[in-house]
């Protein structure tokens, strides 16, 4: 496809003249809702893959007999005057979600439980790790504490969008307007709090409180396309992850439930057909976590969130 920005395009190879990736052909790639994606081809390839071959990458180690391995593409160059980055191209690469429709039903077989499982237990675990690293990394926290646009982006996707989803759906969601707007002003104190927050890694939308959105999105697979390896993945995630205390697992819940009200249905492929049922799931989810009521957790889908936490 070709590119239609000529100004960042010519930016991007400026950036990049005298380095050893140095661009031959840019191509601009979809994905992504804040920064341009390119394609590139360098202009010395034998040169730049020696070099590459030799950089390593945050990851785990496959520990389960379906040898999961999870990692980051690799960061190879970064021009801070243009802020533009250079990383590994996998040329393979799905979303965790257009593979399980692709490969998982519905309805998926039970004989794919325990690899989805072992799929979302690899995702869980990598991602405490991620969590756990990027903590310790004051620097760096500090640095990203700076993006208040970032912050006032995913905040606004996920609880700005509340009051919206209230006038588009009034029927449903009227009844707990005075709880969403509650749950917008904890999560806007939250975010003033620059002390307790986490660094969050853009392929997964996730870390700590956003530990949620994944589950929110694997468990949209079973909602909106019925399948059950969207529950069978989010088990197996909550349980990489690993303990979380009983006021995170409410925490996480809130975040479930402003993410498929907020999120998924702004994304019409997933059925706008389906919208108001799963709006009607997500608001039943926020006023529950709100209330803190476990035994309405314990007897639903999302049990598994606080078998986590004991």
């Amino acid at each position: 496809m070709a590119s239609t920005h000529p100004d960042f395009d010519s930016k991007v190879q400026k950036a990049l003249e005298g380095t050893k990736f140095q661009v031959s052909k840019l191509e601009k790639i979809t994905g992504g809702s804040v920064n341009w994606i390119y394609k590139v081809e360098l202009t010395i390839e034998i040169e730049s893959l020696k070099i590459l071959s030799a950089v390593s990458s945050f990851s785990n180690q496959p520990s389960d007999t379906h040898n999961f391995v999870v990692r980051t593409p690799k960061f190879y160059h970064f021009d801070q005057d243009s802020s533009t980055q250079v990383l590994e191209f996998l040329s393979d690469g799905i979303h965790l979600k257009d593979y399980a429709i692709k490969n998982y039903g519905p309805p998926t077989p039970e004989s794919f439980q325990p690899q989805c499982h072992e799929l979302g237990k690899a995702l869980g675990s990598w991602l405490r790790d991620f969590v756990a690293w990027s903590a310790q990394q004051v620097k760096h926290r500090e640095l990203v504490a700076q993006n208040e646009f970032g912050q006032a982006v995913r905040h606004m996707l996920n609880y700005g969008w509340l009051h919206e989803r209230t006038k588009e759906y009034p029927g449903i969601l009227n009844d707990v307007e005075d709880i969403l707007t509650q749950v917008e002003q904890l999560a806007a104190s939250e975010k003033e709090n620059t002390d307790e927050l986490q660094i969050i890694h853009g392929d997964f939308w996730t870390g700590n409180v956003d530990f949620g959105e994944m589950i929110a999105e694997m468990y949209a697979l079973w909602l909106y396309k019925s399948i059950d390896a969207g529950l069978w993945m989010m088990e197996g995630f909550i349980e990489g992850y690993g303990h979380i205390s009983e006021e995170i697992a409410f925490r996480t819940a809130i975040h479930v439930g402003t993410h498929l009200v907020c999120v998924t249905t702004d994304f019409p492929a997933w059925g706008r057909e389906n919208y108001e049922r799963v709006v009607a799931v997500g608001k039943d989810i926020i006023v529950h976590a709100w209330k803190k009521d476990r035994e309405w957790f314990q007897e639903g889908d999302l049990a598994c969130l606080f078998r986590s936490e004991n």
